[in-house]
């Protein structure tokens, strides 16, 4: 009840779309972001994808004894920005 009563008396936020953008948090879900740099590859992301729009191809380099990522692939046209 509280934080209805917060929304009914506070400050109104209006933006006017098209020409204003709204501050949208870092957090936000929206485009897929991927840091070759810091991936592990273990394909997590991969595995949970609820309707399997990312593929990984990943190999274990010999000399070193880590997983390289070789493909990293999302199908935009079947996600739906689960975040």
């Amino acid at each position: 009840m509280g934080v209805t009563l917060q929304h009914l008396v506070g400050r109104k936020v209006t933006v006017r779309y098209p020409e204003e953008r709204p501050n949208l948090s870092p957090r936000a879900r929206g485009r897929h972001i991927f840091h070759l740099d810091l991936c592990i590859g273990c394909t997590l992301c991969e595995r949970v994808c609820p309707v399997d729009a990312i593929a990984m191809e990943t190999h274990k380099n010999e000399e070193t004894r880590q997983i390289e990522v070789d493909r990293f692939a999302v199908d935009l046209g079947v996600c739906y920005f689960c975040g």
